[in-house]
């Protein structure tokens, strides 16, 4: 923990590494990285369509491949290129699972392969090996969610890539290009993640202690991200849909962050105690001339896992952008873990990091993930890999496999195969409910910006609006499950007036319209008549 040295060119060893890394090592190295990274993640290319954030950015997809616009006609409240990364893949390759775990594993191997590059420039060969292994790991179990197209896991790759960008900026050759490449990486992964700002700020913070041109670089790696964000934020204008696109990515974000009941608001100051020790460490070393190389990734690794922690939800995958840094960390801690180690005074600004990062896991971490100590809440335990080993040798049969992912997978799966029967596909569909799925399998539209029941008991005024809304979409289908209501904290008491305001207006509306046409487990199925009712009467069927 005590090494520390200036880090400009690198070392004799890490030149010696770097070489090694070209021609014939480097392909052996990246497929051996891309075959244990196949291994690793290899059950999850077996999953059903069982997450319901997938299943809503999917059926975000949807929608703006049959022509809808994002955010107008299909909203969610993440940023645009994770959005149309889910349509890219969507038009490419249709509906399915499949499709974005592959994506999502590309994105962990080039996260591996850059983390790799970034531990030859600080280290040696062996714990940048080290390192890379860690994080391939930590992304590919499912205990805190990294094998899910999830925003977080994918900004993991161009967040990494920058800093990579930074750190082979040699102060002493300017090359005003790679900082540069660095905002535009930044950027692209600020419009998959707002909170990977922080990573960008954490760089600049270390360039500042580190005695380089911080003004200046920070400039170039601001106008770097700014080259990408402003053009997707004009296009948004253009297109008049600016509005909406403000809406999602500015106004629900400003809102949800402090809305979070896991992490009590009075105890939020404290997620930032571990990057003000960072701060203050390595201002104790800057005073003493030399900067540790472990700055960077202390840094990183405490800006990280405050932005994780800023909203108050024990989300795991909220968790994955500081496993990077994380990785890095422990890799230059393994040779010093020893029992004949003992801490010396010039160790102190280290170990009071340490113990801030240990302070706030056990004070509002461990106590938010609902007392588990290693953050696993809500997510896939060990049964995971022993679900899939019981399914793979016909221990289990498909539906009970489908089960332990979630009790809602087999019923979305007869339900699409029943809409499709019905001639959904290309209809337009509403399903009141926690089934997004169905759309994108179906092939259906969704009929409404909102894809499942939640959005719409979460954001004020759409329950009253849900009638009228319905009235003009005039969906071929109504999809009515037996299970709308969320499982959801409610301190204010309001959802269930909301709930009841949205089945009123959907029950008023069916018995003028619609007629059943099946019934798939808890769903009921209804079919528009258009017939059954004139047109001139449709305003009243709101009142």
């Amino acid at each position: 923990m005590a090494v520390t040295r200036k880090l400009t060119r690198p070392a004799p060893l890490q030149t010696l590494a770097l070489r090694a890394m070209a021609g014939r090592p480097a392909l052996l190295l990246v497929a051996g990285f891309a075959v244990g990274t196949l291994i690793l993640r290899l059950p999850t290319f077996f999953e059903p369509p069982w997450h319901t954030d997938e299943g809503i950015f999917a059926a975000v997809a949807q929608k703006v491949v049959s022509g809808g616009q994002l955010y107008a006609d299909a909203w969610e409240s993440k940023p645009p290129l994770f959005l149309y990364i889910y349509v890219a893949v969507a038009k490419l390759f249709g509906a399915g699972v499949l499709p974005l775990r592959l994506v999502v594993a590309g994105a962990a191997l080039a996260s591996e392969l850059a983390l790799l590059a970034i531990g030859l420039r600080i280290m040696g060969r062996r714990q940048a090996l080290l390192a890379a292994g860690i994080l391939a790991v930590l992304l590919a179990v499912p205990f805190w969610e990294g094998n899910l197209a999830s925003p977080d896991a994918l900004a993991v790759m161009p967040t990494t890539l920058a800093v990579l960008c930074v750190l082979s900026h040699d102060r002493g050759h300017t090359t005003d290009v790679r900082l540069l490449l660095a905002g535009l990486l930044f950027g692209l992964a600020f419009l998959i993640r707002q909170p990977s700002a922080v990573v960008a700020a954490a760089v600049v913070v270390w360039l500042l202690l580190d005695d380089r041109p911080w003004l200046r670089s920070g400039l170039l790696i601001a106008g770097g991200a700014l080259a990408v964000v402003a053009p997707v934020v004009l296009a948004f204008a253009l297109f008049g849909s600016l509005r909406w696109f403000w809406d999602a990515n500015v106004d629900f974000f400003l809102s949800y962050v402090p809305s979070g009941r896991e992490v009590p608001f009075q105890e939020r100051p404290l997620i930032f105690l571990p990057a003000l020790a960072a701060v203050g460490a390595l201002f104790v070393y800057r005073r003493r001339g030399a900067m540790p190389r472990w700055g960077l990734p202390a840094l990183w690794l405490t800006f990280t896992l405050a932005a994780a922690l800023l909203s108050g939800r024990p989300y795991p995958h909220y968790l994955l952008p500081a496993f990077p840094p994380l990785a890095l960390l422990l890799a230059m801690l393994a040779p010093h873990v020893r029992p004949s180690w003992r801490p010396r005074r010039e160790h102190a600004p280290a170990l009071g990091i340490a113990l801030s990062v240990a302070l706030l896991w056990l004070a509002v971490v461990r106590p938010a993930f609902g007392g588990n100590l290693l953050a696993m809440h809500y997510t896939r335990g060990p049964t995971y890999y022993a679900n899939f080993a019981a399914w793979a040798t016909g221990l289990k049969d498909r539906e009970a496999y489908n089960d332990c992912f979630d009790r809602r997978v087999n019923l979305t799966r007869r339900l699409a195969a029943t809409l499709e029967g019905l001639g959904a596909r290309g209809q337009s569909v509403y399903i009141w409910g926690e089934y997004p799925w169905v759309y994108s399998l179906a092939g259906a539209e969704p009929a409404t910006p909102y894809m499942t029941s939640f959005y719409v008991l979460l954001i004020p005024y759409l329950d009253v609006e849900l009638g009228a809304t319905l009235a003009a979409a005039e969906p071929r289908f109504i999809v009515m499950g037996g299970d709308a209501w969320p499982r959801v904290h409610d301190a204010r008491g309001i959802l269930p007036r909301r709930f009841r305001n949205a089945t009123r207006a959907l029950n008023a509306l069916i018995a003028a319209r619609y007629e059943q046409v099946a019934v798939v487990g808890r769903a009921r199925v209804f079919q528009r008549v258009p017939e059954r009712q004139p047109a001139g009467e449709r305003l009243a069927l709101d009142k």
